[in-house]
């Protein structure tokens, strides 16, 4: 909900810390990793988070549009900076899509998206990035601009 949230547009953040009379967050050591976790990645992403969105625009692909991300260009403001392009997908219930094809203003026609926080890679084609959307499934792409 996180990345939802993000992708949607939100400009703060403020998790529930699921520590009360009933449930102990530290007793559930899974859930706890999942959250350090996730505030590694916002940290990482916050100087890219701060950056306007491309072109103002927010996407919806995939069946029953699903698949909700932001295009967020960075760089190119001098000819030293590095242009890149960073997307962040979220798929937003619980059906498992398999390989679905991701259009996301912006994307070159050919090249290589790095995946944050998943160590690999992955093809852009036809201005698209195929891949695997699991229940919820979150991806983070960077893509070089020529």
């Amino acid at each position: 909900m996180t990345y939802q949230a993000l992708i949607e547009g939100a400009n703060g953040l403020v998790w529930y810390v699921y520590d009360d009379f009933q449930f102990k967050v530290l007793d559930h050591p899974e859930l706890w990793a999942m959250m350090q976790q996730l505030t590694v990645e916002i940290r990482t992403l916050t100087p890219i988070l701060l950056e306007p969105a491309h072109d103002g625009r927010r996407f919806a692909t995939g069946p029953d549009n699903c698949l909700r991300g932001v295009s967020i260009k960075q760089g190119g403001r001098t000819a030293s900076v590095r242009r890149e392009l960073t997307i962040l997908a979220a798929h937003t219930n619980e059906k498992d899509l398999g390989q679905q094809e991701l259009s996301a203003p912006g994307l070159p026609a050919a090249g290589k998206a790095e995946v944050l926080f998943e160590n690999r890679t992955v093809n852009v084609g036809g201005g698209k990035i195929r891949d695997g959307f699991a229940p919820y499934a979150v991806h983070v792409y960077r893509v070089k601009l020529p």
